[in-house]
């Protein structure tokens, strides 16, 4: 890490270790995934250091190429799965790149989304996910730059009218059926990218927290989740995601990457349980639709 950004990060030290989370940005701890205070704290330490960009409809050249951008429709009628997009336009170059992404919502339950770590050589950073929103927001992204620091930007005001908290009126279903992994390709793109690539979990992505009978939120139940994806290009990782019960059951994630990675795509996720699935797929010959 180099000194400039190393000093940059030292006032946050005691944060992550207070939350246990280990290396700095890391967000891999599940006790981070179904700890709602744990995320705003998370949250704050690190956006109260991120730079803003000091007029968003004028952006400079260093916040253009640093400030993440969110796509996000003006009005959901259910929050229960809801597409969003971080983009960052940036070089990606080994030597200056966006390193990770973090989504975040500050009005819902499970505010976390997701961490993404990226790759340098994998492509200029875009990512979709689908969430749960439990009501009208606007979210929130970090980029961090391995040189310039962390970056924030903000979506348009989200306008939501059925709630996608993820609350429980009875216990989890814990079962998953085969294959919990399906990717789609969506072809190539002017840049030299593959089109957006999508995967869909079939896994839920159960918090534990439950109604009582006072309408009270309380964790009843063991949490049942996704928690980690891998993804690699002939065996080298080019991204991988961190996330939690903040995104929608059987989660859709999007990605790009970098045309002439390499000739096979694998893809390894995790859950809470400690239970992977994996596939195996040649660039170029993505599945067909659903």
């Amino acid at each position: 890490m180099p000194r400039t950004v190393f000093t940059h990060y030292l006032p946050l030290i005691p944060a992550w270790l207070a939350f246990g989370l280990g290396s700095p940005l890391g967000g891999n701890e599940p006790k981070l995934w179904i700890d709602p205070q744990a995320q705003v704290a998370f949250f704050q330490a690190l956006s109260s250091q991120a730079r803003r960009p000091a007029n968003p409809s004028q952006l400079g050249e260093d916040e253009r190429r640093h400030t993440p951008t969110i796509e996000a429709p003006a009005i959901v009628e259910n929050g229960q799965m809801v597409m969003v997009t971080v983009a960052v336009d940036h070089p990606m170059e080994v030597a200056h790149h966006i390193r990770r992404i973090i989504l975040y919502d500050p009005h819902s339950l499970m505010k976390l989304k997701y961490v993404a770590d990226l790759a340098p050589d994998g492509g200029r950073p875009y990512l979709s996910a689908s969430l749960r929103l439990a009501k009208s927001t606007q979210l929130e992204a970090l980029a961090e730059c391995n040189l310039h620091g962390l970056w924030l930007g903000q979506s348009r005001y989200i306008r939501v009218g059925v709630s996608g908290c993820s609350v429980l009126t009875g216990p989890p279903v814990r079962g998953v059926a085969e294959p919990v992994l399906r990717v789609h390709s969506g072809g190539k793109t002017s840049q030299g990218e593959a089109g957006p690539i999508q995967l869909r979990l079939r896994h839920p992505m159960e918090s534990g927290m439950a109604m009582d009978d006072q309408d009270r939120i309380q964790r009843k139940y063991e949490p049942f989740f996704v928690q980690r994806l891998e993804i690699r290009a002939d065996g080298r990782k080019v991204a991988s995601f961190s996330m939690g019960p903040g995104l929608s059951h059987n989660p859709i994630l999007g990605f790009r990457l970098r045309s002439g990675l390499g000739k096979t795509l694998e893809l390894q996720a995790t859950n809470t349980e400690g239970q992977r699935f994996e596939t195996r797929i040649a660039l170029g010959a993505f599945l067909e639709g659903w």
